[in-house]
């Protein structure tokens, strides 16, 4: 039997012809069109897989005896499901149509005897919802027998398989293809109840299958005189029947494919491209933040991340693919930062700076800052350094006028059940929740960018909704093309002292237009900061990006060009994903309270061996970076929290790796003398036994000592420099302070240019608390880093294992009224049985 139960089809895949694939009855083009389909549609690939395995279960299952179906029956059924040893063949006389019946056969609930029981128990072939936390959004049409085989509009169902591009073969009544199957009323139901043959009804209408292909990578070519379809297939395709994939893609363009027009250009598919595998998904490469030394680096510098995506994402491998994410997907700040935290004894700041450099002692920062530190749970002799800002929220009614563009994908790529339709859901969720003085506009993106909605008041909600409503996906992706659409509908409805931002929702895969990350970064920058000689100077517009979808996320590009865009990137999994992000979190995700926020620690090389940042790896900034206005930097939200986490190695622990390295010499210096001795004239058997035997113990207290140096975690090294000494510690080490943590921001519509930032100082002291005194803030978010840890394999998990992490995050659970922590603790627990899974 199948590893797993059938799932019902996106009612918009064209399930006659991949059935009449699966079971090999398709010839060709058709055959080709839907192997190059398969190849790029993950949907329609697991499709094809599903109708073989059930196929396989159904013959072997009519081959055994059976007390419910008469040999009549178990001959229609074989027949049905292409039992091509019989001649002549019923799936050859009835193609597409028989195809149908077999997919009806699996995609309801099939009950079969048990093969070799003989009490009558049965068998269940379960067909299983969509499991969301909405099933609304899992309604996907069953079928029967009847309906499957009424595959055209006129409750008919053709003898033949066809093309559509070829000759309709005389057509059959889908009641008397019903009668040569004799199947009883009992044998189909759905969740084992009897089902009822009805009279054959028209097929619900599905898409054509050219929005399924329409995602296909093309190239252009011109067509010369004397071009044919068939030649241009053969020359350019390797087979000249794919002649009717190039009529398919340019339907619009060449109504008759006997009448080419010299000079015009067309699409060609590549090939190469497409057959690449359906998995697509791109990410750019993590290397872990390594240990540098205090003395040597005592500068940490980075912007500030509020992104949420790659939680979402490996909360998706995990619980909706089952399997574990690729590393590179795992950023661990992004998965601290989906939670949020108690940081309401925030610190007053022991130094204020304003933009021009002088002290300021009534300031109010938008939001606070509060550190708390604790041994690192994965090596207890280091400490964990936890540093959280929380974004101060809007009073209730307070925000201000919103400017939105909804920038939609409504490309092929889109027309999927977790893509197009989740969209819409979030977007109209977040539509409800608009103020009647915002605005809304909606451009969409495929072949083409279109504006489907001008700006409207949101207090014409029905209006916005109805156009999220009517979304249809279709086309190739032209996404930069879209985004400057946007950008200028935006502009031109720009609200002065407003919230002006773009909401771009996509799967990421632009291949069509302007589609160079570089390209699109740089437009999206120059959107979000404008020069001051530009015509919109002052008029910065913010990009959010929502991700959706599997297969083909585009995940380095969406973060690259929301950080350039002054916004924010999450990923979308579920409807319950979009209530958190749009409608619990709607003012930190539109309103920017601070921007281009910054972080400098300063470590004390004389509490402080060694350091390292635990994740941010793509945020790092230069040192210099940090007082240099001109340089973009990450923004904080209303409401929204921010946690960094240092693991800091003391001084101390770096003594005590002195001291074994000088126990360790001394042991080959031991060495080194016995054997010289061993050299001497005149050294009996005797006493040369006992010198190799001191020999033996010095090597293995040496090995013991070693293997005591390995779990102490050393900082990088190098050697003595030779033209200056060591740096000299001043007066302000000696005074017990760990380290200095420094902020910088600027006001949201701050320009970027020298002078624009306050600079925020807080002298930080570690008073030695134990883990166990830790606020469950604390060892939750200590359990999300050594989660991400192991996910990644990092050289620096310690003693992290998948025990300790859920011990950690169950400690740390406390209030959790939406159960985002408990959905973790089931995500550290589904992760720990499959990391024992691909170890067996």
């Amino acid at each position: 039997m199948a590893d797993a139960p059938f799932q019902p089809m996106d009612p918009h895949i064209d399930q006659v012809k991949l059935t009449a694939y699966a079971l090999g009855e398709l010839a060709e083009p058709d055959a080709a069109e839907v192997e190059l389909w398969i190849s790029g549609d993950e949907a329609a690939r697991r499709y094809v897989e599903l109708v073989r395995e059930e196929a396989a279960v159904l013959r072997r299952a009519f081959h055994a005896r059976s007390a419910t179906l008469t040999e009549e029956q178990h001959e229609a059924l074989a027949g049905a499901i292409g039992d091509r040893q019989r001649e002549p063949s019923i799936a050859a006389a009835l193609g597409i149509a028989a195809g149908l019946a077999a997919a009806a056969c699996i995609a309801l609930l099939v009950i079969l005897p048990r093969i070799g029981g003989g009490d009558g128990e049965t068998e269940t072939l379960a067909v299983n919802d969509v499991r969301d936390e909405f099933p609304d959004f899992a309604d996907a049409p069953s079928f029967d027998l009847n309906e499957a085989l009424s595959n055209t509009n006129s409750g008919r169902a053709t003898s033949r398989g066809t093309s559509i591009f070829g000759d309709t073969m005389e057509p059959q009544d889908s009641e008397t293809l019903s009668a040569q199957t004799s199947l009883k009323p009992s044998f189909f139901g759905i969740a084992g109840q009897a089902g009822q043959v009805r009279p054959a009804q028209p097929a619900a209408p599905r898409y054509d299958s050219t929005v399924a292909l329409a995602n296909i990578p093309t190239t252009t070519f011109t067509i010369t005189e004397g071009d044919t379809l068939a030649a241009i297939a053969r020359d350019k395709l390797g087979d000249e029947a794919k002649w009717p994939l190039i009529a398919k893609l340019n339907k619009d363009a060449i109504p008759d494919p006997n009448q080419l027009q010299p000079g015009q250009e067309i699409l060609l598919p590549d090939l190469e491209r497409w057959r690449e595998p359906s998995d697509r998904e791109r990410y750019d490469q993590i290397t872990d933040n390594p240990f540098l030394a205090a003395l040597d680096n005592p500068l940490s510098t980075f912007s500030i991340d509020v992104d949420t995506a790659s939680y979402a994402n490996v909360r998706r491998f995990l619980l909706k693919q089952n399997q574990l994410p690729p590393a590179d997907a795992v950023r661990i700040e992004e998965l601290v930062n989906y939670f949020s935290y108690d940081y309401s004894d925030a610190m007053q700041p022991a130094e204020v700076l304003d933009p021009q450099g002088n002290p300021v002692e009534d300031l109010d920062p938008p939001f606070g800052a509060s550190v708390e530190i604790a041994p690192a749970p994965w090596n207890e002799a280091h400490r964990l350094v936890r540093i959280g800002l929380k974004g101060d929220e809007p009073d209730t009614g307070q925000r201000p006028a919103a400017n939105l563009v909804f920038l939609l994908d409504v490309s092929g790529s889109m027309n999927n059940p977790d893509k197009l339709p989740l969209l819409q859901e979030a977007f109209k969720r977040l539509t409800n929740e608009l103020a009647d003085t915002d605005r809304v506009a909606i451009v969409v993106y495929a072949g083409a960018a279109g504006l489907v909605l001008d700006s409207t008041p949101a207090n014409n909600r029905q209006k916005v909704l109805d156009a999220i409503n009517n979304l249809r996906a279709g086309g190739s992706t032209a996404g930069g093309a879209g985004i400057q659409l946007a950008y200028q509908v935006a502009l031109e409805n720009y609200i002065a002292d407003g919230v002006n931002r773009v909401i771009l929702a996509t799967d990421g895969d632009f291949n069509v237009g302007t589609s160079s990350d570089g390209e699109l970064v740089d437009l999206v920058k120059s959107k979000a900061n404008p020069p001051e000689d530009s015509d919109h100077a002052g008029k910065g517009v913010y990009l959010s990006v929502l991700g959706f979808g599997s297969g083909n996320v585009n995940d380095q590009m969406m973060e690259k060009i929301s950080n350039a865009g002054n916004g924010n990137y999450f990923y979308i999994d579920s409807v319950r994903e979009a209530q958190k992000v749009l409608v619990e979190q709607m003012g930190g995700t539109l309103v920017t309270i601070a921007k281009d926020v910054k972080i400098q620690v300063e470590f004390n090389p004389a509490e402080v061996a060694s350091y390292r940042l635990i994740g941010y790896e793509n945020r790092i900034l230069a040192k210099e970076d940090f007082a240099d206005d001109t340089v973009d930097a990450g923004d904080i939200g209303a409401g929204h929290t921010v946690t960094a986490l240092y693991e800091v190695v003391p001084v101390d622990h770096a003594a005590k790796r002195a001291e074994l390295r000088a126990k360790i010499q001394e042991h080959r210096e031991a060495i080194e003398n016995i054997e010289a001795l061993k050299q001497m004239a005149r050294v009996t058997a005797e006493r040369l036994a006992k010198l190799n035997a001191q020999i033996t113990e010095h090597r293995d207290a040496m090995r013991t000592l070693r293997r005591e140096l390995a779990t102490i975690p050393a900082p990088g090294e190098v050697d003595e420099l030779k033209y200056q000494a060591q740096p000299v510690l001043t007066e302000a080490a000696e005074a017990g302070e760990l380290m200095t943590l420094k902020l910088r921001y600027k006001a949201p519509d701050a320009e970027a240019k020298q002078g624009t930032s306050t600079l925020l100082a807080f002298p930080i002291r570690d008073a030695g608390a134990a883990l166990d005194d830790a606020s469950g803030d604390f060892k939750f978010a200590a359990a999300v880093a050594g989660f991400g840890m192991l996910l990644r394999d990092s050289p620096y998990k310690g003693e992290a294992k998948w025990e300790l992490v859920t011990g950690l995050a169950m400690m740390g659970q406390g209030d959790d009224p939406r159960g985002y922590r408990a959905q973790f603790i089931e995500m550290t627990r589904k992760a720990e049985a499959l990391s024992a899974n691909e170890s067996e």
